[in-house]
């Protein structure tokens, strides 16, 4: 069963604490997070979140203006408000866990493995797949009938954090949408995976020339474990998509005898 991300209040909001992305999302809108390394200021024990007097937005600590009086709120640490999360992603135990943000750091076994060359693995739908950013392809493990998933092919959530699309998991391949479907396809799931930066941070630091930046791997350390979400379809577009389609065919009216 997936585990249920934590929420901590701001206002009489719930933001969602996602600690895999450093972010704070707001519940009811994916385009409306909040970062902690880029919009709040670590102060230590906590956070600093700035909000405008004016439209109550967050405006992030780079970017204040002297003359503006803005409403500070505290928020905890990221080790404090979801542990177990926190404990996955940097593949520590709860009890290893420091007591701020700032002293954590990816594992060192980890690092040297992939630097030897050895590429992450993400499970998708019970089946592995090499992440292999360089190439842009989720190869799936001992499946040659298929080259994989290009990953630039793949459609980015409006947070710009994730990537989402159809698969097949009989045929370990991505389906394109049928811009016509009437129907929910069958032998098909709608599923979320993270962007470059968690899939392979190593290959993305090596990219960008960040190989020794230790603040880089702070906030994107090298994984395992990762897994694909399956995504519910109430919560993807296709319903909409759906019920446009049938209506335009007249495939919901109803039928009955004329008078």
């Amino acid at each position: 069963m997936e585990r249920q991300l934590p929420t901590y209040q701001i206002g009489n909001i719930p933001f969602i604490v996602d600690v895999d992305y450093n972010l704070l999302r707001h519940p009811g809108d994916e385009r409306h997070t909040i970062s902690f390394f880029d919009d709040l200021e670590d102060k230590g024990t906590h956070y600093h979140l700035y909000l405008d007097p004016l439209t109550g937005e967050c405006t992030s600590y780079r970017y204040l203006d002297k003359d503006t009086e803005y409403i500070q709120l505290q928020v905890p640490q990221m080790v404090k408000l979801d542990p177990e999360g926190i404990a996955a992603k940097y593949s520590i135990s709860i009890g290893d866990i420091p007591d701020r943000d700032s002293k954590l750091y990816m594992n060192p076994d980890l690092f040297r493995q992939r630097e030897m060359g050895k590429l992450p693995v993400m499970d998708i739908c019970g089946h592995p797949f090499y992440i292999d950013v360089r190439i842009d392809l989720l190869r799936p493990k001992d499946d040659f009938s298929t080259m994989g998933i290009n990953i630039s092919d793949l459609e980015v959530d409006d947070s710009g954090t994730k990537y989402l699309f159809l698969y097949q998991p009989e045929t370990h391949r991505r389906v394109s949408i049928d811009k016509h479907m009437t129907e929910i396809p069958k032998g098909i799931v709608a599923l979320e995976i993270p962007f470059e930066n968690i899939l392979d941070s190593y290959a993305v630091a090596r990219q960008r020339g960040l190989l020794d930046s230790m603040e880089w791997f702070r906030k994107y350390p090298v994984r395992t474990g990762l897994k694909a979400r399956i995504i519910p379809w109430e919560q993807t577009s296709l319903p909409k998509l759906i019920q446009k389609n049938r209506e335009a065919k007249g495939m919901n009216r109803r039928k009955g005898k004329r008078l």
